[in-house]
């Protein structure tokens, strides 16, 4: 609801500067809709700042959420790479317990490209082992 409103003020805040800027002498149409877009989208970033704020305030929390799962998804892989090389718990990501299930052809594409990434894992581990060795 918060976007609809949003988008409204949007859209009237648009039409008020562009008969503004039609009164003020700006005559042909297009050049009109050019100076009311570029002035209304400044204008709103003033005026409409706490409706914008609104319509990100539901989606802040998931995305920090999602930030922070993934810091610690990072954090886990990392603690887990450190272990003996070749372990197969070590190269099994942490990601693909978290994930929510997907569906369809989604969800077994999103597992081959885990698949693949777990192998890279592995093959990086081996590599940082053997350099490790000499």
């Amino acid at each position: 609801m918060a976007l609809l409103r949003y988008t409204a003020l949007r859209v009237a805040l648009f039409v008020v500067t562009a008969i503004v800027v039609w009164f003020a002498g700006v005559r042909p149409l297009v050049l009109c809709a050019l100076v009311a877009v570029l002035l209304s989208g400044l204008i709103s970033v003033v005026v409409l700042r706490g409706a914008r704020t609104r319509v990100k305030a539901p989606t802040a929390g998931r995305a920090s959420t999602s930030e922070t799962s993934a810091g610690e998804t990072f954090a886990d892989e990392d603690s887990a790479g450190k272990g003996a090389a070749g372990d197969e718990q070590a190269s099994a990501t942490p990601r693909a317990q978290a994930r929510s299930p997907r569906p369809g052809l989604l969800r077994r594409f999103n597992e081959r490209i885990d698949a693949m990434a777990a192998k890279e894992d592995a093959a990086d581990d081996a590599l940082r082992a053997a350099r490790e060795k000499e």
